[in-house]
Formats: structure tokens, sequence, C-alpha cells
């Protein structure tokens, strides 16, 4: 009998050149070749509902997450390729995120929409975070060639989810507007650290990197000395480690 775990057992086999520019380039073109014919709904925004055999399910269903990941996507597919066509499927993603997605009357955007009406207003820095990271993504891949609207973005970001004597985003404002004070975490920081680095690299303005590090120096080392040096994922109102 052997004495290997179930977990070992189920292990696949690392290719040899898994880290390799040639390995990732194919895993890109592989994943945008499954997405390509089947993600764009021309009525608006993407498809984001598939079955492993690409059969859609769920087609009315929009969250804030998913549109602005493929925006990402197909914007940076498409530079790293040199398709201009996947850029275009990445414009055509974010013009729905500004223009269904965002409700100028609450002047944010909603964090779920169907059948092309916003649905669920709830503010999540999390959503907010790749919202940043799509405009940044457009302006690497030299979809627009201004950067007024990661500026915009991330103004608002700071408005709606800065907290200045933490050195940290809050995560949820209710669709009401009230802060939801019984949570701080991590993981919407991390991606946010994420966004403002890539809003750096697309556009040279030093104070997305700044605020990035400000939130690197909060988590990796203030918060880290309350945990033992460990990162701690979530937090109290008040960042103590919960």
């Amino acid at each position: 009998m052997s004495s290997e775990s179930p977990a070992k057992k189920q292990m696949l086999a690392v290719p040899d050149n898994f880290f390799s520019a040639e390995f990732l380039t194919q895993h890109i073109k592989d994943i945008a070749a499954f997405y390509e014919p089947r993600i764009v709904d021309e009525t608006g925004g993407f498809f984001q509902s598939f079955y492993i055999d690409g059969e859609k399910f769920n087609p009315g269903f929009r969250q804030i997450v998913s549109s602005s990941r493929m925006v990402i996507n197909f914007m940076l597919a498409g530079k790293l390729l040199g398709r201009k066509e996947l850029i275009d499927i990445g414009k055509h993603g974010l013009d729905y995120v500004e223009k269904v997605h965002y409700v100028k009357e609450k002047d944010g955007y909603a964090f779920t929409v169907r059948d092309h009406k916003p649905e669920d207003m709830i503010q999540q820095a999390y959503g907010y975070a790749f919202i940043l990271a799509a405009h940044a993504a457009a302006r690497t891949a030299g979809a627009v060639t201004h950067n007024d609207d990661v500026a915009r973005v991330f103004d608002l970001i700071e408005k709606k989810f800065w907290l200045p004597d933490k050195g940290a985003y809050l995560d949820t404002i209710s669709a009401d507007g009230v802060i939801d004070d019984a949570y701080r975490g991590q993981n919407s920081n991390m991606h946010m650290c994420e966004a403002l680095i890539a809003a750096f690299e697309a556009t040279q303005d030093k104070r997305y990197l700044d605020r990035a590090t400000v939130l690197a120096v909060t988590f990796t080392k203030t918060l880290a000395g309350k945990a033992d040096g460990f990162i701690w994922e979530h937090y109290t109102k008040e960042f103590e480690i919960d």
C-alpha cells in the first residue's frame, strides 16, 4: 500500500520550461484563445460565466472584478502579443465598466450588474482596485494616450476608502453610504497595492508608487509587528489582528 498522501498522488508534473517566457507566452495565447471567440456580448460588456467546455450560463450577470480583470487581460495580452484586436476587446469591456457599472448619480461603480442595469451598489475597495488596474492596463497598452482616467479613479478611491491615520484602505461601504466598521482586511489592500504599482508603471506619476509604498510598510512592517512577523489577513476596525 502506498504511503503517499492523496494530495501528492494528484499533483501534476511541472513542465521543465514552466518559468520560461516561451511557456508563459503560450499560456497567455491559450487563455486568450478560450475567451476571444465567446466572451464579447455585442449588447455590452463581457459574458462572465462559462462551463469548462465553453458553454455560457447566467449570461445577464456581471460583477465588477470580473469585468475589470478581463479588461486587464485583453489589454496586456494584446500589447504582449502585438494583437490590436485583443486591445479592442479590452476597450469594449472598459467602455462597459464606465457606462454601465459606473453610476453618475452615486459617483460610484455597481459591484454587480444584471441585464445591463446596476444591481448591487455596495462599494468594495477590492473591486475598485481592479477598476484602477484596468485603466492602468489601458494606458500601458496604448488604448488611451492620457492619464486622466487613472487619476480620476485614484481620486475616487482616496475619497471613499483611504484611512490616513491607519495607512490603509477600509473595505466596505454600504449602498446607502454607511461604512462597515466590523472588518478591515489585508486582501483588498494587497490588490490596491498591485493596482497602484500598475498605475505608476503606466503613468510614471510618483504619487501612486508613494501610496503603494505606504501600504507595503503598513502591512509588512507595522501590522506584521503585531503578528510575530506574519502578514495577517483579517483585522478589527482599529487594525488589531482578528
